[in-house]
């Protein structure tokens, strides 16, 4: 969430029963319902106490209004931690990148993040090089059976490397064997091709 949804947020918008947030005011304007993992909502249930469903759920304790920042807790807690030059915002690109180290889809983190285009959750999410490294260990791991490379000469002469056991151009998709096979056949539709 961002940090203007998370400070406008009541206790209204808490469902503990469905275990799910409602973000009615967003940046889009889109409201958006987000479900809750164990943890959180353990952490909400300690914080809420007798709060009433109209207040806000991170205010002033002493006057109870609504925070408006949390900076200085941010940087306290950064301090703490030993941490320099990380921003509240960059939590949603650490967010994106570890749903999609976990094979989470590209839609779904889309839609927790609250954007309305994958190119702006594209900007979020970000290769890890150990998840390149197992992707790639991956091919190796698996039973190709045998491995047939086919050379075909184009009528200059040249190597083509696109063309296939059957005859097929992975590119054009025209049968190279024989003009005369149903056009059915070479567009792999299994119709007449119109």
């Amino acid at each position: 969430m961002r940090q203007g949804e998370i400070l406008g947020l009541k206790w209204e918008n808490i469902d503990f029963e469905q275990e799910t947030i409602y973000v009615a005011h967003t940046k889009t304007g889109r409201p958006r319902k987000l479900p809750m993992n164990e943890p959180l909502e353990v952490e909400l249930r300690s914080v809420k106490q007798d709060a009433s469903s109209e207040e806000h759920v991170f205010s002033y304790a002493r006057t109870g209004l609504k925070l408006t920042t949390f900076r200085h807790a941010w940087e306290g807690a950064c301090s703490a931690a030993k941490i320099s030059g990380l921003r509240f915002h960059d939590l949603r690109h650490t967010f994106a990148t570890r749903l999609r180290s976990k094979g989470v889809h590209e839609m779904d983190i889309m839609s927790l993040l609250g954007h309305t285009t994958l190119q702006m959750t594209s900007r979020y999410t970000h290769a890890m090089p150990e998840n390149l490294r197992t992707a790639v260990d991956s091919l190796g791991h698996t039973n190709p059976g045998r491995v047939v490379r086919f050379k075909r000469k184009s009528a200059a002469g040249s190597s083509d490397p696109s063309a296939t056991a059957d005859g097929t151009d992975f590119m054009m998709r025209e049968s190279r064997v024989s003009n005369s096979a149903p056009r059915s056949r070479e567009l792999g539709t299994g119709t007449d091709g119109n």
